[in-house]
């Protein structure tokens, strides 16, 4: 027993470390021969470790070498850390950096929190019961650190962090092992308490840092994403608009081209024609240029699905409406509920219906559609079901925006196996005069 607390003593530093890294890596993605991996890096640490123990063992502790010594350790410690990081999981090196910081805060903040309690317990408690206590609060640290950071770490993507950003982080770590390093050694318990607790602050800031950098970075890239995605939707319907304009044209003039082939072919060929031609044919007027686009487009789709797209739209309602913003809501809510439908075997089912009426000053959408599997949600929206989330996801948040810059809201809820859209959107006292300019 006595040689199992002699090495915890004389590694302690290297396990909480390694405890550490393992709170924050649980979500990345592992490097090919990860076992092998891991188990080459633990060894790296404790051979460092030993390393270092002897080095204080040929030295006085009363020599100033010492303290050079020490500060060197320690951030050659942080860098095998941060190193171990991106040798084990599939990752950037900023966010292998990243990482290897909130380890070293997280180790350093639960080592001096577990040290100042072990002290002021062990003038009343004796060594044994302080030592408990140390090993108990480094426990119930690691723990809740794991379930507070767990789930922002989880979602840490490359595009979130500014490599300047993430190296000036190392910066604090770095001040604060010196400074730390280079206090008296004889200094009494109060002053040393007082060193301890900005000690904790630094490591404390640090993680908040850090949390708010993935915070902020995920706002800003949702931000540049919804941003190109409104361009690609404005490009997208010039497109759809003009390509519509194009088989309307087409449409009249093989309609006339028909009447002329009336005489040569069969009435079962012109039949047959005719009923091709009808496709292509499908004029829609719903009161808003918008809606009429993409109904045609839409309805094609449909029909190549087999899905009945069934609607009663009053598209005058959404005159007030930038043209983008109404071709974005409806793009993305149609384009779900057929993503949705297709995966529906029974045809029966096959059905999205669509309604916009006016309601008490309001313009009330309503869209339903069948659904087959599991619809979870987050904050009102449903999950992505696609692999990569960080690229999707968007068409619903972008319909959040839409809807909420208009001073609107709106429910998404799943009845079984049918799914609703329900939007209240307030109609402006000058609603009647058009806003079809495109931002």
């Amino acid at each position: 027993m006595k040689v199992i607390l002699d090495f915890f003593t004389r590694h302690g530093y290297v396990i909480e470390l390694i405890l550490s890294c393992a709170v924050f890596v649980t979500a990345l993605k592992r490097r090919r021969r990860f076992v092998w991996r891991v188990v080459g890096m633990v060894v790296a640490l404790f051979a460092l470790s030993f390393f270092w123990g002897f080095i204080r063992s040929r030295v006085n502790t009363d020599n100033a070498f010492l303290d050079y010594v020490s500060i060197m350790e320690y951030l050659i410690y942080f860098a095998v850390s941060f190193a171990a990081v991106y040798f084990c999981f599939d990752t950037d090196v900023f966010i292998a950096l990243f990482f290897g910081i909130a380890a070293y805060s997280l180790q350093h903040g639960a080592y001096k929190i577990s040290e100042v309690f072990r002290i002021l317990l062990t003038a009343r408690a004796g060594d044994v019961i302080s030592g408990a206590v140390y090993v108990v609060m480094l426990v119930c640290i690691y723990v809740g650190a794991y379930f507070l950071f767990r789930k922002s770490f989880s979602q840490i993507e490359k595009e979130y962090l500014v490599g300047k950003q993430v190296v000036f982080l190392s910066v604090p770590l770095i001040l604060y092992t010196m400074i730390f390093q280079y206090s008296p050694n004889d200094i009494t318990t109060a002053l040393y308490l007082v060193y301890a607790f900005y000690d904790i602050l630094c490591c404390v800031f640090t993680l908040y840092i850090q949390m708010s950098m993935i915070k902020s970075g995920r706002r800003e890239h949702e931000y540049r994403l919804s941003e190109h995605l409104h361009y690609i939707e404005k490009v997208q319907y010039e497109i759809s608009k003009k390509t519509i304009e194009m088989v309307d044209i087409k449409m009249h003039d093989v309609k006339h081209q028909l009447r002329a082939l009336k005489n040569i072919l069969s009435p079962e060929q012109i039949s047959d024609l005719e009923r091709s031609a009808s496709l292509y044919d499908m004029t829609v007027k719903t009161g808003n240029e918008v809606l009429d686009v993409i109904f045609i487009e839409k309805s094609l789709l449909c029909e190549q699905k087999n899905i009945r797209f069934e609607r009663i739209v009053d598209g005058g309602l959404l005159g007030f409406m930038n043209i983008i913003d109404v071709y974005s809501l409806f793009e993305n809510a149609i384009d779900n509920a057929i993503e949705a439908v297709s995966n529906v075997e029974d045809t029966e089912k096959r059905v999205i219906s669509l309604m916009v009426r006016e309601s008490r000053s309001m313009v009330f959408i309503h869209l339903e559609n069948c659904f087959t599997g599991k619809l979870d949600f987050e904050r009102g929206l449903p999950k992505t079901t696609k692999s990569n989330k960080l690229y999707h996801g968007f068409g619903t948040k972008s319909m959040r925006a839409i809807i909420e810059k208009y001073g609107g809201n709106f429910t998404m809820r799943a009845d079984g196996d049918m799914f609703n859209l329900n939007i209240l959107i307030p109609i402006p006292k000058n609603g009647a005069e058009k806003n079809m300019a495109a931002d």
